[in-house]
């Protein structure tokens, strides 16, 4: 019969399989964004603080600070979304699915977050489609193309797309109750101690 090879503990295996990819790849993911955060925070920072040295000090303004000031931090709002989500650092209501059992509140997180993998794709599509739109719009104060302020919208869309995927083979693995493990074969005890029983 075709698809006879293809037994359960095969199918849990390669969901396993794939979860430990997906979890390497959502790590890997969220070490990047971490350090990408830390250096635009640290730029962003030392921009405002130059700012205000100018501003205050010199009395000759930056005419490009405040711009790319807001720029940076649109790109740190929204990679630290992704790490905000990775850590499960965003609210939820957990009242009535903390109170189920385990396998109905498994399928509960199999439908959430499907449901939050579709809205980020859409965020995906329609984000990109919005940079490549603006590409030929520039900055008013530093003449940089739109595309790269308005890819933070879906580059961050992206990397929480990858942690949501994570999250979804995990519940999809604990829903189904599938195992990394084969399951156990059953060996013969040696004769001494079938004689000693």
């Amino acid at each position: 019969m075709p698809g006879s090879d293809d037994l359960p503990g095969d199918r849990g295996g390669r969901a396993v399989s794939a979860l430990e990819w997906a979890e390497r790849v959502s790590d890997a993911l969220d070490r990047v964004a971490r350090a990408l955060v830390a250096v635009l925070v640290a730029v962003m920072s030392i921009v405002l603080i130059a700012q205000v040295f100018f501003r205050f000090v010199l009395q000759n303004s930056l005419s490009w600070s405040e711009e790319l000031s807001r720029y940076l931090f649109v790109w740190v709002s929204m990679l630290g979304a992704g790490i905000a989500l990775r850590q499960h650092f965003h609210p939820g209501l957990t009242l009535v699915v903390d109170r189920l059992p385990p396998r109905a509140r498994a399928a509960v997180k199999v439908l959430a977050q499907l449901l939050v993998l579709a809205l980020l794709i859409v965020v995906i599509r329609e984000g990109y489609e919005l940079g490549r739109m603006n590409a030929w719009q520039r900055s008013p104060a530093m003449g940089i193309p739109m595309t790269y302020p308005y890819a933070a919208v879906w580059v961050g869309a992206a990397v929480m797309a990858v942690h949501v995927v994570r999250f979804l083979l995990q519940a999809m693995v604990a829903l189904l109750g599938w195992s990394a493990e084969p399951a156990a074969k059953t060996e013969p005890l040696p004769q001494e101690e079938r004689l000693g029983s």
